[in-house]
């Protein structure tokens, strides 16, 4: 079974970009395994520690090079993508190995969605798609933006029936993305 790896680019417990991913997990269902990524033991990126690679970083990169696709799920901070986010897209930038030029991310198909304000997280995922497409990730469709409206006073994130389709538009274009990349 084709597994893909979600990215949540918030650690706060019960984030409105974590019940997104919860709602990506369901859209996904059983057509794929889906397994989320624990970074938050990831260094920031420094060339002087690059070599030997820090367990962290090793370990991340394995998970995501495994993996069949990806799928950021990414909050909005001040109208750009959190550092925990583009701090793991860094170094997944950089080289697996000292010397070669392969990466565990360059043509790995990618979506990415976000839960942010009255923008939807809009340029949060302009700015993450400019860089996963800088890094030669294969974006596999157009980003999806949820805005968190009344949950602010809730807590819950209502995702709506047209982002709701508008995610099983995204989860058929990645698995679709995923099954062309294995050709």
């Amino acid at each position: 079974m084709d597994k893909i790896t979600l990215v949540v680019g918030s650690t706060r417990t019960g984030s409105f970009n974590q019940q997104l991913a919860d709602v990506v997990r369901e859209t996904v269902g059983n057509r794929a395994a889906v397994a989320q990524l624990d970074y938050t033991d990831v260094p920031f990126m420094n060339q002087d520690i690059e070599w030997p690679t820090p367990d962290a970083v090793a370990r991340v990169r394995g998970e995501l090079a495994a993996s069949d696709g990806i799928w950021i799920v990414t909050p909005e901070y001040n109208g750009l993508m959190p550092a925990l986010v583009k701090n793991l897209l860094d170094w997944m930038s950089r080289p697996m190995l000292e010397g070669s030029a392969a990466t565990a991310v360059a043509e790995k198909p990618v979506v990415m969605s976000g839960a942010g304000g009255r923008q939807a997280a809009a340029g949060s995922l302009a700015e993450c798609r400019r860089l996963c497409e800088f890094i030669k990730m294969d974006v596999a469709a157009d980003p999806v933006g949820v805005a968190i409206g009344k949950g602010y006073g809730t807590g819950v994130l209502e995702v709506s029936d047209d982002d709701r389709a508008r995610l099983a538009a995204q989860a058929d274009a990645l698995l679709a993305a995923m099954e062309g990349a294995g050709d």
